[in-house]
């Protein structure tokens, strides 16, 4: 009787710890706007306080396109990217070869454009 309890009492506890440890492993998510478009590359760093990340983000699903949304305060695999690209503010914006630093509405808008 004791070890199916313990069996069940182990898988709970791993369960837990997983959990609790998953956020450090994760790394970015991918914004689907338009599945009938390409993945261009787009990737936006960002954080979750930061106003002009958000307007970034808006700006993106505005234009209706595919991006791949990376927090670099929940996840060290993020920050490790953010910091490989040259990262030093947010939100860092990176379409094709082009590295955008802040929120550049017109910048995002004339890369997006010519990936297109």
């Amino acid at each position: 009787m004791n070890q199916p309890k313990r069996t069940i009492t182990l898988a709970f506890l791993l369960t837990c710890l997983l959990s609790f440890f998953s956020p450090l492993g994760f790394s970015c998510t991918l914004v689907e706007n338009n599945p009938k478009e390409p993945n261009y590359g787009i990737t936006v760093f960002t954080t979750a306080w930061c106003p002009y990340c958000k307007k970034t983000v808006a700006l993106l699903n505005n234009l209706n396109v595919n991006y791949t949304n990376c927090d670099i305060e929940k996840s060290t695999t993020a920050y490790e990217k953010y910091r490989a690209v040259g990262g030093n503010g947010v939100p860092l914006i990176l379409i094709g070869n082009l590295k955008i630093d802040g929120y550049e509405p017109e910048l995002i808008r004339t890369s997006i454009q010519k990936l297109r």
